[in-house]
């Protein structure tokens, strides 16, 4: 039977990532690869000579896709412009989900001229259209519905209303450059548990370096350090 892993971020390690766009606090893919190699090949003064660097770029944009969608370790927030009787607006091209369990995320609506932002409710398809815009009213933005990279908005009385979302992120796609200057947006405290998740993988695959005897050895103590960088961060797995 195949097992499903869940992922539970506990409330003790949701402050870790809490910066918002324009995060300060990253690696850049070059610390990243050296910590990789030091997984590996800890003994070896020279370990990524012996690693190709494109799977080694390979599984750690993996991993941090999969942190990403997994633990919600990339905030960001946008904000929308209302245009009256519009109800459908598209969200950015790295939007992954809104989860309204999570206390840093939401929808909220911002009246024309004002500054003050008000929580907003989700709802279901079958609800759509029991909000809709009245030309007598001046009521803000109060029901949301999220499909397919879009936003649908009740009601959107005014021009100029604004709807800010605040939503979990994918991991951006790092490549391979000769300087390793590239960027992840995964804030720095996720980022042991990303190169330890890529290190992981790395060390199950087929295509190994070293003799078996030595890639068990070091899967045992990388696999022991992730589980460690768990506790960490309050990430608890279930198995079904």
């Amino acid at each position: 039977m195949k097992k499903i892993i869940v992922f539970i971020l506990c409330l003790t390690a949701l402050a870790l990532g809490s910066d918002r766009e324009g995060q300060s606090n990253v690696m850049v893919f070059g610390d990243m690869m050296t910590r990789f190699c030091a997984e590996i090949l800890p003994m070896t003064s020279t370990p990524y000579k012996q690693i190709d660097s494109t799977t080694v770029i390979e599984l750690l944009n993996s991993a941090a896709l999969e942190a990403s969608t997994d633990l919600f370790c990339v905030e960001r927030d946008t904000t929308l412009v209302m245009v009256a009787g519009t109800m459908w607006y598209n969200l950015p091209s790295d939007f992954y989900d809104v989860p309204v369990n999570m206390a840093q995320f939401g929808v909220v609506s911002i009246g024309s001229g004002t500054s003050g932002e008000t929580g907003m409710k989700t709802m279901s398809v079958s609800e759509m259209g029991l909000n809709l815009p009245m030309s007598s009213s001046n009521e803000i933005p109060t029901r949301y519905i999220i499909r397919k990279g879009q936003i649908y908005i009740e009601p959107v009385n005014n021009d100029g209303d604004t709807v800010r979302v605040y939503y979990a992120a994918y991991a951006n796609l790092m490549v391979t450059d000769t300087s390793g200057t590239d960027t992840s947006n995964i804030d720095k405290s996720y980022m042991e548990y990303v190169i330890l998740s890529a290190a992981a993988k790395y060390l199950t695959a087929a295509n190994w370096v070293t003799a078996d005897a030595y890639r068990a050895s070091r899967l045992a103590i990388v696999q022991g350090n992730l589980a460690a960088e768990e506790k960490r961060l309050g990430i608890i797995k279930i198995e079904k």
